[in-house]
């Protein structure tokens, strides 16, 4: 056993990126909120933060009903709550590929921006909390994952040094800190992302489109 596995969990494990995306929207008709047609046009396009910045600075909420960007940014994690119990499903043959990686004895773990109990009750529904040695979420760490040190410490969680471990993401900024910790990083294609595809490819060690191409490769590097 020669490398241990570190995966993000959003848009990784789980297909939930795009239900992210439609949050400013489920926002938007629950507030009963106005938008010019070019922003109403974005929701479920842009990315939450920027397309929440839009419907602050051009929408028109009902009176006593506005909200600051906190006060959205926690509407949108209560409710996502709720749909990672009832919407959200595993990416297909993400829990094939774990069970694959737990069959030859390699070791994984889930690095999450999704506060720790949202995202075991999550994991846990799907069936992969049995092969994981942790679920750590930034939010629980004095890291986030634009530095070096989060993939460090994930790492050291998992028993391995980081240049031991390969790092599963779909985002840019993530990839570029766990390569700066010294991981091996894989990028998986997830087309909700804000950045292309081939930026997120070019920014890799390898880049797979799925988790049976993955495994695919997997098998040769590890036969069983």
């Amino acid at each position: 056993m020669d490398k241990a596995f570190i995966f993000d969990m959003d848009g990784v494990l789980l297909d939930s990126e795009k239900v992210w995306v439609q949050l400013p929207g489920m926002l938007v008709d629950e507030m009963d909120i106005t938008l010019p047609k070019d922003v109403r046009a974005r929701l479920g396009v842009l990315w939450v933060r920027p397309m929440l910045e839009e419907i602050l600075a051009q929408g028109e909420w009902p009176s006593g009903a506005a909200m600051d960007m906190d006060a959205c940014i926690l509407w949108c994690r209560e409710r996502m709550q709720t749909l990672y119990r009832t919407v959200v499903a595993p990416k297909a043959g993400a829990l094939c590929f774990v069970r694959f990686l737990a069959r030859r004895r390699i070791p994984c773990g889930v690095l999450t921006a999704t506060e720790n109990p949202t995202a075991m009750d999550a994991l846990n529904r799907m069936g992969f909390t049995p092969y994981l040695r942790f679920v750590q979420s930034v939010t629980d760490m004095p890291f986030r994952k634009n530095e070096p040190a989060c993939f460090e410490h994930a790492a050291s969680r998992i028993g391995f040094p980081a240049r031991r471990c390969v790092v599963v993401e779909d985002s840019l900024v993530p990839i570029r800190s766990a390569r700066a910790a010294g991981c091996t990083v894989w990028g998986m294609e997830e087309r909700v992302q804000p950045d292309a595809p081939e930026t997120i490819e070019a920014a890799c060690n390898r880049y797979f489109t799925s988790f049976a191409q993955m495994q695919a490769h997997c098998m040769r590097m590890y036969p069983a």
